[in-house]
Order: structure tokens, then C-alpha cells, then sequence
């Protein structure tokens, strides 16, 4: 993750701040310094981040839950609304970073009061691309996936307070397991030790519970199933009797059940067969026979009826319609005497329209170029008023010409002037510029390049130079570090040989002692149970023949194997401790291993870079022509002074060179001076000019503008005397000109409205001729369609009708009536033709068939059902047959069974006693077969059981196995606490966070080393300049303290990898403790950071002497008592 830029509102003491990491000074540096007074607000910068990424900060996680009184609002001291800087409304920090995936992101906090004043819930978003997320669980798993790191994860590696590490170096055992679980997040472990304890018991449970499982089967003994078997024998036989006599019985019942059924259905085939014959017999059934037989005989007779009788109605209403069609009729000759009326009209009005058409036609030929004349005499209106404009402009432009001839003289002579200042100006310049060659400037520059290569050239030499002396010193340094690390592996890998031959012996005796213990405990509980089994109180002792008072108790069992126990335990914890010391002194001897072999390896590049350092000398001494040595060897003593004599030299000619080159920058500067002021009063001269020419220019405009308008005003005037020729000519009207002087609009006005009215006329009387032509033959058709019907309807005649009415479409509406009216005419003779035909073959019919009438016709007709009924009478004929049929053949089938009677039934048993002894019969069977069914249970349930119980016993066996491993697992790494895993685990990682601590102590005080003892939590110092002595870090100075406490929380940064990590880390106060030579160390460290892990480094202090050692600063500055300013400060500009 990279921080880019942090924008801060109203938060804590800050009103408005703008951080740009990304950009500017902090971009550029390794090290930054945030400074401020105590209380200013420089923390605040660090609560605005963890706000934006996680809301929340270190000061407020760590405070109680309590409320507090925020002004008017109730909140806990936790709540991250406490930050609202007092007096403000609202408050924001907007914190943009590119994510660990390579996405750039903003993420946004911010809280603010409501119309009431009351604080709302702060509220955060994250952004990235188009897409933002308000959601408060999926802003933090977003930032969390973004950043890589959680909240604490964050803390403990960005944020690095000292006063922990400090309190971790001088803690307890157990404190600093706590404090080391906090700063590392090892809690994990601490759980993985209890949740061993919890799988241990689960296991145990789950063991005496398959135990208990595997007592409960009961299996039965050989003599009861011998038993069972001969029951089983003796019940089958004892089943096969009955079954014998059961079949007997039953077949008795069955026969008397059939015979009685019979009996029933013969007398139900009687009583059918009667009702049948009832109904065949009755005068209904009859009448039904005669009604099929009338329809059949009736034919088409019915369907005759039915049409007279439908002729006849449509008759009705078709006359019933002519009526309506009549009134019709009368409405349409109304409207035929409307159209004739309003031809007669319009005839009329054609007549006028012509008369005066006829009055107007001596102005007929100016109505028809009205167009022109009009345009004509706009046209000469227009040019009136434009050449009394410019009459009024010529008049304007002679009056300003004299003004304009003064001002182009004035303008002549400052012409004049400036042109004679611009040739003494070149003059001067022209001697200044001969007197700064005459110095020779390219070759001073020259020489003065020169010597600036070559003491490029001497600082390069002079710093590989040193270089090589730093390589040689650290070889020297490696050679002695390899040479106490191989001392130190020797004596280690003698000490791990030991320990292996004491483990070897610890398990040998753990061994022993379980083998003790778990064979006293079988001998023990087994005779306990046996004797328990046996005897009883009261009964004589079989061995000792004494009166049995007591039995043994478990408890006592328990006392007896409790010295084995503590056996077995004791040399537990001695396998256990020394299993302990052999898996640390096997982490020391493989650490020191690779200790040592990354020793020989930076022995091995610093021998490479020496030889190197050497080359690179000896090539730039070549290109110096300096002497380093005879042949390969090189006398650094000697070229030290050599390079101090050609650097002196080499001073001496730049300081001349540069006095010379600054007489030439005065006579440049001079040169420089003059020529500015030759170019400003050029710049002069140039506009006078230009003022000159413009001159010039509007005094010829002015003169051409006076001629355009008079050649303008010529123009028109010819313009507007032909204009009136031409409209002169096509206008009749006498005296027109006088009345065009005195009023030209009236003129055009009277002249227009007589030709539109003319116009009007003619148009009307077009208009009217076509109206006509349409409406005579619209009359003649109305008329002969009229007349058409009149001849066919002769009681529709209205020749006395004179009423007159226009009716709208006339013509369609007498078509659409003609055509009503012939459909009409049409449908009223069918419908008559149909009513004659169908009376006609009704009178037949009934000649013939004297028994019919109408009224026997139309009932027939009437009778929907006739289907149904003929139907109906049908099945009962059919019934009758079935029934006597069916009677016939259950008499039949009851002689059948009669001769197949049983003796038994001969004689005379009832049926109900034979069912009695048949029901007796079977439930002595039912007894027998649950017996068998009992018995043949037991027999498989016991083989069930003899499975169950040998899968059962393998379970509880493998269970039992299982416990013991966890138990034994328990033993070594469990506990309900979990402190053993955990205790094991912060041992290992002690040892990483140390190693990597001294790689950054040995940057800073090359004196001590961290080192801690295997399986415990106990740091050890080791002071290398009294022959690695060891003792405890609380003799430590203030200033060592803070040294080891940075190397620790520098190490615990880079656990982390790196593209997991912030490229910014932030290290809290403790720099007041450390001297100037110690502080510089320090710096120069963390100002190297940058290239070791790619992090920059930001230091929150007040300390004076970082004020002076770095350059870049964030620096927070009281306004009042409740704002802060924030600005970003390069002191190096």
C-alpha cells in the first residue's frame, strides 16, 4: 500500500490540512519530520489516516467505554465523534492510496451535526474506479483486502510506538508473553493450546461413552439358545394341525356364505323382473309407444308449420319497416325542394357579382399590376429616407476634417524625435560589447569546465577511495564475527549431543514407568472386579479362611496406583523439558549454521568489493595521471596527500578563474542593461510609428467615406425619379400625385384595397359557378331516384309536400334509401311466397291423415326430447328381457350349488358356529405364530448383537487410541489456558524478531546483540566488545534502550511482506534520549530505510536537533486554542 494524499476537516485541533504524499518534498524524501508543539494536533495526522482506512484510531481503541459529555450529546469516550473540533458542524478525512493490487482509492470518513445540533453516525466510503461502497461491513473488507492489513495488523507495523517495546525489554516472563501476543497478533496459538484441551476431552468423552455402549450389549448363552430352538420345533408342529383344521372350516363357511348370497340375488332378480313388467303394462308406457309412433308417422309436416308461422311474422315487421322507410321518404322530398331553393340562390348572387365586375373594368389594368405599383412606390420611400441619412452623415464627416490634419502632424514630429534617440543608443552598445570580447569569456568557461571534471574527478576518487577503506574494515570485522560464530556452533553441537543422549534416556524411563503403571492398574482392576463378582460381605476368605468384613473401594484401587502415577507424570515433564532443550539447541546450532554461512558470504562480497574498490582507484588515478602505487599494490597513505596537493591546485586556478568570470557577468550584465533600453525605446519608436500610420489612415478613410456618401446620395435620387415614372404610367387614378405628396401611405392603401376587393369578386363568382355545377346534377339524381320509388310505392306519393329543408349529403342518403327500399321490396315478396308454399303442403298432409290436426302437429313439434324419450322407451322393453333372464339363470346357478353341498353342512350346522370354531381355530394359530415370531426374534437379535458387539468393540478400541494420542498431545502442547503452544510458538518467533532486530542494531551501535534463551521468553544481552558477555537489557542506558527498542520495532515492521506492508512507517517520540553522534547514526539509518525495504520514514517529534537534520518537515502550528494549521516545509529550497 502507498500513501498519496490526505485532506483533514475539523478533526481534533486541525480546521483545514492538505498532505500530499505522492508529490512535492514528501514524495522526493526518505525521512520526514512531524513537529509541532505538545498539543498542537501533530498525532491527529496519524488518527486522520486509521479513520478514513478503518474508523477508529490507537487512542480511542485503547479508551474505556464510558460516555462522555460531547456537548449536548451522550456518546462513549470510544465513539469517533469525540474528534469533532469544537465549535464545528462537521468534520471529514479524505485519505487517496494506491492498494496492495495496484487500484488507486479514496477512502472517506466524516461525521456532522443535524438541524437539531445533534452529532449523526460517522459515516465511511470507499471509491475506486466508477464504483463506491457505503456499506459499513463491506467498506472494511474491501479496505482490509485493499490495504492487506487489518486495524491492529496496521498498528503494529505502521504505527511504532517506542514505550512498547520498552516495557516488552524489561517485562516478566508472562508479561512479555502478553505484550509479545499483542505487538506479533499470536493469539492464535494461546488458542490452538485450548483447543487441544477441548479435542482431548471431546475425545475422552467420546471414548467412555463407545465404552459404555460396548457393556450395555447383552448376548445369550449357548444352553438358552438350545432352548429357544426346541420351542421353535414344537410351536411349527403344533401351527401345521391347526392349519389342517382351519382349511376345513373355512371351506363349510365359504360354501354356506355362496348359498345365502344366491338366495339374495334370486329374490332381487324376482323382485326386478316384476318391476319391469309394471312398468310395460302401465298406461304411460303406452302413450310414449303412440307419441313415437305419431312423430314417425307426422314427416316434414312439423317443419311446415314452423315456416307458415315464421313467414308470417317477418311479413309483419317487414311492413312494420316500410312504414318507418315511408316517413323517410317524406324527409328526403323536403330536403329535394332545400336544394332547388338554394341553387335558385346562389344563382341570384352570380348575377350581382357580375354587375359590378362589369362597373370595375376600366381599373382592371392597374388591380393586375397592384404588385408593382406597390413596390415601386416602397422602393422610392425607402431611398427618400436613406438619402436623408446621408445627407445628415456628409454633413458630419466635413465638419471633423481639420481636427484629423492636426493630429497626423503631431504625430509626424514624435516620429522624429525617437528616431534620432535610437541611433545614440546603438552607438553605446556597439563600444560596450568590443570591451567584453576584449576579456576572452569562451575561454575562461572553458578552462573553468575543465577544472570542474577534474575535481568531479578527485570527490569520486576520494569517495571510492573511502570506500575501499570501509570494505577493508568490514572484512576485518567478518573475519572476526565468522571466526566466534564457528567457536560458538562447536560448542553448541557438543551440548546437543548431550542432550540427545539424556532424551534417549528420559524416554526410555517414561517407558518403563507407563509399563509399571499400566500393568498394576489391569492386575488391580481386574482382581477388584473378580472379587467383587465372588464375594460379598460376610462370606470366608478362600486363602485365609477370616470372615469377610469389607470389600475393596475404587478409591482405595486409586490410592494404591497413585505413587505409579506420580511416576509416570514426573518422567513426563522430564521428556517433555528436555525435548524442550533439545529443539532449542537445535534451533541455535541451525541458526548459527546459517549465521556462519552468511558471514562467508559477506566475507566472500566484501573480498569481491575490495578488489573492485581497488580497480576502480587505480583506473580513475590513470585518468587523473595521479600515482597510486608500485605495480598492484596500492599506497593509499601516499595518494591521500597526492590528491590533497592536486585538489589545492586545482582550488586555487578555479578561484582566479571565477573572479575573471564575474568581470565578465558585470560587462554582460551592463551589455544586457543597454540593450533592454535600446529594445524599450525601439518598442517606442515602433508604436510612434504605427500611431503615425493609423493617423494617416483615418484622415484617407474620413476623405474616401465623404466621397462614397455623396456618390450614394446621386444615386438614389435618379433612382427615386424613375421609380415614379414607371408607377406613373400604370396608375388611372386622377391627381394622383398631388395626393402621393401629400399622403403616400394613403395613396398606397386606397390603391391595394381596390384591387383586393376587385379580386374578392372575381373569386366569389368562380366559387359560386362550381358550387352550381355540382349541385344541378346532385338535384337531377335526387329527383329521379325519388321518382323511381314513388312509381313502385303508390301509397307514398308527395307531390303536396312544400316544405323546404337542406339536408346534408343528400344525394348518399337517397342512395343508401333506394337501396333500404329495394330490400325491402325484395324480402317482403319472398317472405309471402314461402308463407303460400308452406300452407299449401300443410292442407295436404292433413287431407290425408284425417286423426291430425294442428294442434296434434304443433304439440308433436314441440316435444324437444323425442330422441330421449324413444330412447328411454327402448331400454325399458330391453330391461324387461334382461330381467327375466338374469331370474332364469340364478335359479340355475342355486341347483348348481345345492349339489355340491359339504356333509359337515348336511348336518345342519349353523353358520354362525361354524364361524365361531373357524375364528376359535385361527386364533390358537395366531398364538402359535407369535410364539414362533418371539423366538425366531430373540435368536436374530442375539446374531445382530454377536455382529454389533465385535464393530462396536473395534470402535471403542480405535477411540481409545485416539484419546491417548491426544492425551498424550495434551501433555506436551495443550492446557486450558493454552500458555504451553503459545509459551512454544512466541519462543520461535522471539528468536526471528531478535535475529531480525540485530540486523538494524548493528547499523546503529555495533557494541550489543539481542539474543534469547531456547524455550523461554528471556532476552539476553550480549555485549561484543567484552567477548560477547551476556547479561539482562535492564543495565541498558536511556539512549542504548531506545536503540534496541527501535531495532525491535524497525524488525516488526518488516515481518510483514512486503506487498502487504504501508511504504510509510510513522515512529513516535524517544529521540530526546539519544546524543548528536548517536542521533546521527540513527538518521543516517533510517535514511537508508528506504533503500532496505522500500519504506520511508516518518519521525513525530519536537527534539531541536531533527529540526536541523531533516530538511522535510509537516509542521502543526497553534492558531488559538482550538485550531491547528497544518503546512508541508522544504528547508532545503
Amino acid at each position: 500500500m502507498k500513501l498519496a494524499k490526505l485532506k483533514i476537516e475539523n478533526i481534533a485541533s486541525v480546521e483545514v490540512a492538505e498532505i500530499d504524499f505522492d508529490s512535492g518534498a514528501l514524495a522526493e524524501a526518505s525521512v520526514f519530520l512531524i513537529t509541532g508543539d505538545t498539543g498542537a494536533g501533530k498525532t491527529t495526522i496519524l488518527d486522520s489516516i486509521c479513520l478514513a482506512l478503518y474508523n477508529t484510531t490507537p487512542r480511542l481503541n485503547m479508551a474505556s467505554g464510558v460516555k462522555s459529555n460531547f456537548g449536548t450529546d451522550n456518546i462513549t469516550a470510544r465513539n469517533t465523534s469525540n474528534l469533532l473540533r469544537h465549535g464545528a458542524r462537521q468534520a471529514s478525512a479524505v485519505l487517496t492510496f494506491l492498494g496492495s493490487d495496484g487500484v488507486m482509492y479514496e477512502a472517506v470518513w466524516q461525521v456532522k451535526r443535524n438541524r437539531n445540533n445533534k452529532l449523526t453516525s460517522p459515516e465511511q466510503t470507499l471509491s475506486w474506479g466508477d464504483t463506491t461502497v457505503k456499506n459499513a461491513d463491506a467498506v472494511r473488507k474491501v479496505t482490509e483486502e485493499a490495504v492487506g492489513l487489518d486495524f491492529d495488523q496496521f498498528c503494529r507495523t505502521t504505527m511504532l510506538a517506542q514505550g512498547q517495546f520498552t516495557q516488552f525489554l524489561k517485562s516478566k516472563d508472562d508479561e512479555k508473553s502478553e505484550i509479545l501476543e499483542k505487538l506479533t497478533g499470536t493469539e492464535i496459538y494461546s488458542e490452538i493450546g485450548k483447543k487441544i484441551e477441548e479435542i482431548k476431552k471431546e475425545k475422552e468423552a467420546d471414548y467412555n461413552a463407545q465404552r459404555s455402549l460396548t457393556e450395555g450389549i447383552v448376548l445369550l448363552k449357548q444352553e438358552e439358545i438350545d432352548s429357544l430352538n426346541g420351542q421353535k420345533s414344537e410351536a411349527l408342529l403344533r401351527k401345521k394341525q391347526l392349519d389342517g383344521e382351519a382349511s376345513r372350516l373355512d371351506s363349510c363357511v365359504k360354501w354356506m356364505e355362496v348359498y345365502k348370497k344366491l338366495q339374495e340375488e334370486k329374490v332381487v332378480a324376482e323382485r326386478k323382473f316384476k318391476l319391469c313388467m309394471e312398468v310395460i303394462n302401465s298406461d304411460s308406457f303406452k302413450e310414449e309407444a303412440r307419441l313415437i309412433s305419431d312423430y314417425d308417422r307426422m314427416g316434414n309436416a312439423g317443419s311446415c308449420l314452423q315456416t307458415k308461422r315464421e313467414a308470417e311474422q317477418k311479413v309483419r315487421e317487414l311492413e312494420l319497416e316500410a312504414g318507418r322507410l315511408k316517413t323517410l321518404f317524406v324527409e328526403l322530398h323536403k330536403g329535394r325542394n332545400g336544394l332547388r331553393a338554394w341553387i335558385q340562390q346562389k344563382n341570384n348572387l352570380l348575377e350581382a357579382l357580375n354587375v359590378r365586375i362589369a362597373g370595375a373594368a376600366a381599373n382592371v389594368p392597374m388591380f393586375s399590376n397592384v404588385q408593382k405599383i406597390e413596390t415601386l412606390l416602397n422602393s422610392v420611400l425607402e431611398t427618400s429616407v436613406r438619402v436623408r441619412g446621408n445627407t445628415e452623415a456628409l454633413k458630419k464627416r466635413n465638419n471633423s476634417m481639420p481636427v484629423i490634419e492636426k493630429a497626423c502632424s503631431d504625430k509626424e514630429d514624435s516620429v522624429s524625435k525617437l528616431g534620432n534617440l535610437v541611433e545614440l543608443k546603438e552607438k553605446e552598445i556597439s563600444a560596450a560589447t568590443q570591451a567584453v570580447a576584449d576579456m576572452k569569456p569562451e575561454t575562461v568557461n572553458e578552462e573553468v569546465r575543465s577544472l570542474s571534471v577534474e575535481k568531479d574527478s578527485l570527490n569520486r576518487l576520494n569517495t571510492q577511495i573511502g570506500v575501499l577503506k570501509d570494505c577493508s574494515k568490514t572484512l576485518a570485522r567478518l573475519e572476526k564475527e565468522t571466526s566466534a560464530l564457528m567457536e560458538e556452533c562447536k560448542l553448541h553441537e557438543a551440548e546437543q549431543v548431550k542432550l540427545d543422549v539424556r532424551l534417549e534416556e528420559k524416554n526410555k524411563k517414561l517407558v518403563e514407568a507407563r509399563k509399571a503403571y499400566d500393568g498394576v492398574e489391569l492386575s488391580l482392576r481386574d482382581w477388584t472386579v473378580s472379587l467383587r463378582s465372588k464375594l460379598a460381605v460376610g462370606d470366608v476368605c478362600p486363602v485365609c479362611g477370616q470372615v469377610i468384613d469389607r470389600l475393596t473401594t475404587d478409591e482405595e484401587c486409586e490410592e494404591r496406583l497413585k505413587p505409579l502415577e506420580e511416576m509416570v507424570a514426573l518422567a513426563e515433564k522430564e521428556l517433555r523439558e528436555t525435548l524442550a532443550e533439545c529443539n532449542a539447541i537445535q534451533i541455535i546450532v541451525e541458526r548459527l549454521k546459517k549465521d556462519i554461512q552468511a558471514k562467508l558470504n559477506e566475507k566472500k562480497e566484501a573480498e569481491d568489493a575490495i578488489r573492485n574498490a581497488g580497480a576502480l582507484v587505480r583506473n580513475m588515478c590513470a585518468e587523473l595521471s595521479v600515482k597510486c602505487g608500485e605495480g598492484d599494490e596500492l599506497d593509499v597513505t601516499n595518494l591521500d596527500e597526492t590528491l590533497h596537493i592536486v585538489s589545492a591546485n586545482n582550488s586555487a586556478r578555479m578561484s582566479a578563474l571565477i573572479e575573471m568570470q564575474k568581470k565578465i557577468n558585470d560587462s554582460n550584465n551592463h551589455l544586457t542593461l543597454l540593450n533592454n533600453e535600446l529594445k524599450d525605446i525601439r518598442k517606442e519608436f515602433e508604436n510612434a510609428v504605427k500611431s503615425r500610420d493609423k493617423a494617416k489612415e483615418d484622415r484617407q478613410t474620413v476623405v474616401n467615406e465623404i466621397e462614397r456618401i455623396s456618390s450614394l446620395i446621386k444615386i438614389d435620387n435618379e433612382m427615386i425619379a424613375k421609380a415614379l415614372q414607371d408607377a406613373g404610367g400604370m396608375i388611372v387614378i386622377e391627381g394622383w400625385r398631388n395626393m402621393w405628396d401629400s399622403d403616400p401611405s394613403g395613396l398606397l392603401s386606397s390603391i391595394r384595397n381596390s384591387a383586393a376587393e376587385y379580386d374578392g369578386w372575381v373569386k366569389d363568382v368562380a366559387a359560386t359557378e362550381k358550387l352550381l355545377s355540382q349541385a344541378l346534377p346532385a338535384l337531377e339524381n335526387v329527383e329521379k331516384i325519388l321518382t323511381e320509388i314513388s312509381e313502385v310505392w303508390k301509397n307514398w306519393n308527395c307531390d303536396n309536400i312544400t316544405d323546404a329543408i337542406l339536408v346534408d349529403r343528400l344525394t348518399d342518403k337517397c342512395i343508401d334509401f333506394s337501396a333500404k327500399v329495394h330490400a325491402l321490396t325484395t324480402s317482403l315478396a319472398n317472405e309471402r311466397e314461402r308463407m303460400v308454399k308452406a300452407t299449401g303442403e300443410l292442407d295436404a298432409f292433413l287431407s290425408l291423415n284425417q286423426d291430425f290436426d294442428l294442434g296434434r302437429i304443433e304439440y308433436i313439434s314441440s316435444i324437444k326430447n323425442i330422441s330421449e324419450i324413444r330412447k328411454q322407451h327402448d331400454a325399458e322393453i330391453t330391461g324387461s328381457k334382461n330381467a327375466e333372464s338374469v331370474l332364469a339363470a340364478k335359479q340355475k346357478e342355486l341347483d348348481l350349488h345345492l349339489a355340491s353341498c359339504p356333509e359337515d353342512v348336511r348336518d345342519g350346522v349353523a353358520i354362525e358356529m361354524m364361524k365361531s370354531m373357524l375364528a376359535d381355530v385361527r386364533s390358537a394359530i395366531d398364538t402359535v405364530m407369535s410364539d414362533i415370531g418371539r423366538i425366531e426374534q430373540q435368536l436374530k437379535s442375539n446374531e445382530q448383537n454377536i455382529a454389533r458387539f465385535s464393530v462396536e468393540k473395534e470402535k471403542e478400541e480405535a477411540k481409545r487410541r485416539i484419546f491417548v494420542e491426544w492425551e498424550s498431545l495434551n501433555k506436551l502442547f495443550g492446557g486450558g489456558d493454552g500458555k504451553i503452544f503459545r509459551r512454544i510458538a512466541q519462543s520461535f518467533i522471539l528468536n526471528d524478531l531478535l535475529h531480525r532486530a540485530n540486523g538494524y542494531l548493528v547499523k546503529l551501535n555495533k557494541r550489543y546483540r539481542l539474543d534469547c534463551e531456547p524455550g523461554t521468553l528471556t532476552i539476553r544481552m550480549m555485549d561484543m566488545y567484552q567477548n560477547d558477555a551476556q547479561g539482562p537489557v535492564d543495565i541498558l542506558s536511556g539512549g542504548e534502550g531506545f536503540l534496541v527498542s527501535l531495532s525491535l520495532a524497525l524488525a516488526l515492521s518488516s515481518l510483514n511482506r512486503r506487498n502487504l506492508s504501508v511504504d510509510t512507517l510513522f515512529i513516535d517520540e524517544g529521540f530526546g534520549t539519544l546524543s548528536g553522534d548517536v542521533l546521527n547514526t540513527v538518521m543516517n539509518m533510517l535514511e537508508k530505510l528506504q533503500g532496505i525495504n522500500g519504506k520511508r520514514v516518518g519521525i513525530i517529534s519536537h527534539v531541536e536537533g531533527l529540526k536541523e537534520r531533516i530538511p522535510v518537515q509537516i509542521k502543526v502550528s497553534r492558531i488559538d486554542q482550538t485550531r491547528s494549521m497544518v503546512e508541508v516545509v522544504d528547508n532545503r529550497i
